[in-house]
């Protein structure tokens, strides 16, 4: 089911980060995010999440009140030494208006 919210709130994101033995950790450089609107317009250019603990990030976007309703996307892009995982959580969200 995809999460809906109202043009103009902020919305919160959170990211996990496992190796291959499923625990935690923080890769060596970044994890990022992307979001793009339901016209394919950039919304917000990767940008730096934040580390909240070993393995977990977030970032809070806010909406504005005029942005496209529909459904928009979420890419997470996280760099390991030599590896890029892109699309890492890649997910979805819808805005309305009601």
């Amino acid at each position: 089911m995809i999460k809906r919210f109202k043009r103009g709130t902020a919305i919160y994101f959170q990211n996990t980060i496992k190796d291959v033995d499923k625990a935690l950790f923080n890769p060596d450089t970044s994890i990022q995010i992307q979001i793009i609107d339901p016209d394919g317009t950039e919304e917000l250019a990767l940008t730096t999440m934040t580390q909240v603990s070993t393995g977990l990030y977030s970032y809070t976007w806010q909406s504005a009140v005029d942005d496209p309703v529909g459904v928009y996307d979420v890419r997470v892009v996280s760099v390991d030494g030599s590896y890029t995982a892109k699309g890492v959580d890649t997910s979805a969200f819808e805005l309305h208006d009601d």
